[in-house]
């Protein structure tokens, strides 16, 4: 009997630590985990500069398609004045007067080209005899913008009876100059041109126009026949 009692008090100590062990391991296995402060910093700035890369890709796409858009404006604008602009020319009516001219001009809208043909646009429904109209193509500043917008207007000529209401449509934006030149049959060229009823109207009108395209600008140079063939 007193032989077995050490061997019981150690069994019983053995005992005793294996609880305190088991309690400590215990406690730190149901120790709450998550992120460091550093860990979540870097996560903020990785996911900053993703969010950085992505809003500049998106940034340029957007860039691009207006500059798409732009562009097939612009198309789309000079397909209809060189339309609209021919048929007026090859249209025009002798017996009225012809007024070109070209320059720069502080004023909010100037007059460049003025002269009677045989298109109204406005007035498609009347009776061939009365469709000769004065036409007039003007620059004109439109509110706080800083460029101009070439408009075609048309009213009835003085001669003739009848009326409608003169509405501008504005056919090329964007303009940061535009400029008529007028060629005459001998050759000569002139920036001016005043030919009063029944005279020797230009052979040629050459338009001369920058217009402000993807940030920059863009030079065209159309060349118009005055009067049909022949005339």
């Amino acid at each position: 009997m007193k032989g077995d009692a050490p061997e019981r008090t150690l069994t019983a100590h053995d005992r005793s630590e294996r609880r305190s062990l088991t309690k400590h391991h215990g406690k730190a296995g149901n120790r709450p985990k998550g992120f460091t402060l550093l860990e979540l910093l870097v996560a903020m700035t990785l996911t900053g500069i993703v969010l950085l890369g992505l809003m500049a890709v998106f940034r340029n796409m957007l860039t691009v398609y207006a500059q798409v858009r732009e562009s097939r404006e612009s198309a789309t604008q000079a397909r209809a004045l060189v339309g609209l602009l021919g048929d007026d020319l090859r249209t025009l009516v002798r017996d009225f007067s012809f007024i070109g001219r070209t320059g720069e001009s502080g004023e909010r809208v100037l007059r460049l080209l003025e002269f009677a043909s045989g298109v109204s646009v406005e007035r498609q429904e009347a009776e061939p005899a009365l469709t000769q109209v004065l036409v007039v193509y003007s620059l004109a500043r439109v509110g706080d913008e800083e460029w101009w917008t070439l408009m075609r207007s048309e009213r009835p000529h003085p001669s003739i009876s009848g009326g409608w209401r003169e509405s501008p449509m504005p056919l090329l934006q964007h303009v940061d100059s535009l400029k008529f030149y007028f060629e005459l049959a001998s050759g000569a060229e002139q920036d001016f041109c005043s030919v009063p009823p029944g005279g020797v109207l230009p052979a040629f009108v050459r338009m001369e126009a920058v217009l402000r395209h993807d940030g920059g600008t863009r030079e065209y140079s159309l060349r118009f026949p005055v009067g049909p063939p022949g005339f």
